[in-house]
């Protein structure tokens, strides 16, 4: 049933009203119950691993959290975190993952800011921030080209989720999509790649590839290069996607 690293036991479970943690679990693997969202990969599971009572932990908690996912069998790591420390076992616990073939999702976070967020910020993550619908006051949109004033952006941002609850829902359904990923690539045959263990149940893509598929299916929103080939978008014009 999972672990919770804060009180040394294997109840995970949230203990405060917020419930950051079954949030997070919510957003990539809730089932169709007919009641709330459905997550982006409802038939996926999940390990709970507990590091702290909010968002903000220790960092040497979080490691102890991936390398107990990894033991676990994890295949995705999902973390929506800050943390307060920045030991040197969160970038090698991380770093593990990668060579697993395992991909550490995580949170941008929720400050409105430019500033990097650990442990996002350390090497070998996917660093994930939200968008979401701009709505004028007097009717009308112009797409999801909107930060939602709780995420913090930057250039280390891999891709932008849309979403209505910051970059942790952002998280969540990212986790979920590479789940569904990896799944079908499974489903698929795909030959496992080489630098991930030869392990049954393991990944057949590696953390890297799974990147760049996000990468490469994303909406390119360029901004400040338009050339002749790759013109600028049209996000004057209100539409429903504001993407040419």
């Amino acid at each position: 049933s999972g672990w919770d690293f804060l009180y040394g036991d294997n109840d995970p479970l949230d203990t405060v009203y917020y419930g950051h943690g079954t949030g997070e679990a919510k957003d990539s693997t809730a089932d169709d119950n007919g009641s709330g969202d459905v997550g982006a990969c409802p038939d996926c599971r999940f390990i709970p691993v507990r590091v702290g009572d909010s968002f903000v932990t220790d960092g040497g908690r979080f490691a102890a959290g991936v390398l107990f996912g990894l033991d676990s069998g994890a295949d995705i790591i999902q973390e929506a975190l800050g943390v307060t420390s920045n030991p040197r076992q969160a970038q090698q616990a991380i770093d593990a993952a990668y060579e697993r073939g395992v991909l550490v999702v995580a949170s941008m976070a929720d400050e409105e800011s430019k500033h990097a967020n650990l442990p996002a910020a350390l090497e070998h993550t996917m660093p994930v921030n939200s968008v979401n619908q701009r709505k004028h006051l007097l009717g009308g949109q112009d797409g999801w080209m909107a930060l939602n004033g709780c995420t913090n952006w930057g250039p280390i941002t891999w891709v932008s989720m849309p979403s209505s609850s910051c970059s942790s829902e952002a998280t969540g359904l990212s986790a979920g999509i590479a789940g569904l990923i990896e799944s079908e690539a499974r489903a698929a045959g795909v030959v496992r790649n080489p630098t991930n263990p030869d392990a049954a149940g393991g990944n057949v893509l590696s953390a890297n590839e799974l990147k760049q598929l996000f990468a490469a299916n994303a909406d390119d929103i360029d901004f400040g290069t338009p050339t002749a080939t790759d013109p600028a978008n049209n996000y004057g014009r209100r539409c429903a996607s504001c993407i040419d």
